[in-house]
């Protein structure tokens, strides 16, 4: 589903992905910190072992919320950051700016260019 496509006004069509993006990284950092609480006894312990979360949380312990923001131009990276930020419990107040800007970025890339490639 191409949103260049979609007969709507383009700030329509920004915020639609900015909420979509907004939602799907918010629920990936809530899920980290379920399974951060408790839930490595279930099928997301296996993700949250793998050397690419461990290097996700690594990162996130060594620069914070920039590299949640930044995450949003990765492919790949993205939920793992995400997951990273709520599994090591990253305060809201840091992370919800990052979530912002990271959003806000995703958001303008995939309502004009993103789903070119």
């Amino acid at each position: 589903m191409d949103p260049t496509k979609w007969d709507v006004p383009f700030p329509f069509i920004f915020a639609a992905m900015f909420m979509i993006v907004f939602c799907r990284a918010g629920a990936t950092y809530w899920l980290g910190r379920l399974a951060a609480a408790g839930a490595h006894r279930t099928r997301l312990a296996r993700v949250m072992e793998s050397p690419r979360y461990l290097k996700a949380i690594r990162m996130v312990n060594d620069y914070g919320a920039p590299i949640v923001a930044m995450s949003f131009v990765t492919i790949g990276f993205q939920t793992l950051a995400n997951l990273a930020a709520g599994g090591t419990q990253m305060p809201l107040p840091r992370y919800l700016p990052a979530l912002v800007v990271g959003g806000l970025t995703w958001a303008a890339i995939y309502s004009t260019i993103g789903f070119i490639g």
